[in-house]
């Protein structure tokens, strides 16, 4: 019986002395997960994008949205209704230029519901400033499907 509570004494002080680091350790506590800036595209709802812009100026986001594209028009809204309305604060500017691997192909995603990554600026809102904000330095663009 007395090595039964040795043993069982050994094992729970060898557990708590496991379990603390070295006196001279210049090991260093990594930071709580929510303070870890992640290097990955950020999932945002347009909502947000349109309701809190300096939170999300000059990050890397990702979106869904309607997208229309149309000269001085090009824009990415919450709904298709709210283009069909004219709702263009509803919307953020998109900014694409020529330089885009897939501006001759632009027009197979205009009226589509599409994701879309690229980086959010919330000072630049489009033609007359109609919109709210835009995405800019786009590298992502594929029709959505909510099947996928």
């Amino acid at each position: 019986m007395k090595v039964t509570g040795y043993a069982l004494l050994s094992i729970i002080y060898l557990t708590i002395a496991c379990n603390q680091p070295p006196k001279n350790s210049k090991l260093k506590t990594l930071p709580k997960v929510d303070s870890v800036i992640l290097h990955e595209d950020l999932q945002v709802s347009l909502i947000n994008l349109i309701a809190n812009p300096d939170k999300y100026n000059g990050k890397k986001i990702r979106v869904i949205g309607y997208l229309h594209l149309e000269f001085e028009g090009n824009a990415l809204y919450l709904h298709k209704e709210d283009y069909d309305h004219a709702m263009n604060k509803n919307s953020i500017w998109v900014s694409i230029g020529p330089k885009h691997p897939e501006v001759s192909n632009l027009k197979q995603y205009s009226d589509h519901y599409v994701i879309m990554e690229g980086t959010y600026d919330s000072r630049m809102n489009g033609h007359m400033a109609m919109n709210s904000g835009s995405i800019k330095d786009v590298t992502r663009l594929d029709i959505w499907d909510p099947a996928d």
